[in-house]
């Protein structure tokens, strides 16, 4: 009954149907006023909540049922909630149920979860996914709550699946600022980050004006870099800030990694390659893998020009160097595993032209055919000169792609994206 119950409830959201389970969703004249207090329940109670931050926001408690509202997705949600690591947390939570820990708080990040006005929950997706567990798993743990609701005076509206008070936003915020609502309110109290959720979070902090900030002659920690660190901290919630220098202000150690995973997820932008950085996972190819470490904030002050329109969006070769990785490390893979040279699997991959269910971009092809020296694919580049080859890309590539006309019209004495390639892995050898 209540599998029956949740899926109907999802599915009345999406087509509006009368049922029980819909009744708790808003409606609207044509006019479009309310007609019924949103969501079906009692006249809300008000109250302000604050993230860790001191980010403070107005909100009106009400009983709702759980499918009715939206699991956070995308910049709204910073933590993997396919992980396991996170499925065990729902899971504890769900068999060790506290009533009491799931009502209105004064805090944003613990209690009733609070959702915005489009129905997407901005703090306790996990809460949330543990109480609908709960309802399954531990029947006598959800009474209890469902007794606690009560006990607090507050109405469950009839038929629904699974009642849950929760705290509706009515404060105003902008996209930022409510992204900065949601990643404050996963910054304190909340379960940890793994280093890959930490470090996509924290590339929204690696901003065009921070990266304008980098000085690439000198260490993250020197002192040449004092201002692009600072203007990185300042993107942090303040609650993580101090965990990152040591007792004299000083980037420490956590510091210097958590800088070093945003730079590398701003510049790249691969969640696997990430997860191979930020997670030490062993790769096949893991001299590319430094190399690419290494350059991180040279790509991705070259991305932001990108961005800015100071290099044609032809001559980003990001997606380029990224499946050319993949590309020798599943060869490389493959090899190990067949008893064969990597070089006569990559050859055949690359001949095949249907790596990755598509045809291989001639870019990507050239930037394959980079990382190893002269014309065959047998023997590797070194970490050393994987760098300087890919800093001469970066460097191609801002000539080639430079947003002013070239001397012969606007094509007529551009390189293409593989000549790119091709010029700087001749400036190597």
């Amino acid at each position: 009954a209540w599998r029956e119950g949740y899926a109907h409830g999802q599915e009345a959201r999406k087509q509006g149907w009368e049922t029980p389970y819909a009744a708790a969703m808003p409606r609207t004249e044509a006019g479009g006023g309310a007609t019924e207090d949103p969501q079906g329940a009692a006249p809300a109670r008000r109250a302000k909540v604050v993230s860790p931050e001191g980010q403070e926001v107005d909100v009106e408690y009400r009983v709702v049922d759980a499918a009715a509202l939206t699991p956070a997705s995308g910049d709204l949600q910073p933590r993997d909630r396919s992980r396991k690591a996170s499925d065990e947390q729902i899971a504890e939570i769900a068999a060790k149920l506290d009533p009491a820990r799931l009502m209105p708080a004064r805090e944003a990040d613990r209690g009733a979860p609070i959702v915005g006005p489009d129905g997407i929950i901005e703090s306790g997706n996990g809460r949330t996914q543990a109480l609908i567990r709960a309802a399954q798993t531990n029947p006598e743990g959800f009474a209890a709550y469902v007794q606690a609701l009560r006990d607090e005076g507050f109405d469950i509206p009839e038929g629904i699946a699974v009642p849950m008070v929760a705290g509706f936003r009515t404060t105003d915020l902008s996209p930022e600022a409510r992204r900065k609502w949601v990643v404050g309110n996963n910054s304190s109290a909340t379960a940890r980050m793994s280093a890959t959720e930490q470090a996509q979070v924290d590339e929204g902090a690696m901003t065009p004006a921070v990266m304008a900030l980098y000085n690439a002659s000198g260490d993250v920690g020197s002192g040449l870099n004092d201002r692009f660190v600072t203007a990185f901290m300042a993107n942090l919630p303040q609650g993580e800030r101090n965990a990152l220098r040591d007792k004299d202000g000083r980037l420490n150690a956590e510091g210097r990694r958590r800088i070093q995973n945003a730079m590398f997820a701003r510049a790249y932008g691969a969640p696997d390659l990430i997860a191979r950085v930020a997670e030490g996972e062993a790769d096949a190819a893991q001299s590319i893998l430094n190399a690419m470490i290494r350059v991180a904030p040279k790509w991705a002050a070259y991305r932001a020009a990108v961005e800015s329109g100071d290099v044609k969006p032809e001559f980003d070769l990001t997606a380029n160097l990224v499946d050319a990785l993949r590309i020798v490390t599943k060869a490389r893979e493959d090899a190990r595993a067949q008893g064969r040279p990597v070089s006569t699997v990559l050859t055949e991959a690359l001949a095949s032209g249907d790596i990755f269910a598509g045809n291989v971009d001639p870019a990507t092809e050239a930037m394959v055919r980079a990382f190893y020296k002269g014309d065959s694919l047998r023997q590797a580049f070194g970490t050393d000169d994987l760098a300087a080859l890919l800093a001469n890309v970066i460097e191609e590539a801002q000539i080639a792609g430079s947003a002013a006309p070239s001397l012969f019209g606007e094509d007529g004495a551009r390189a293409r994206p593989r000549e790119v390639v091709d010029a700087a892995k001749r400036r190597v050898q």
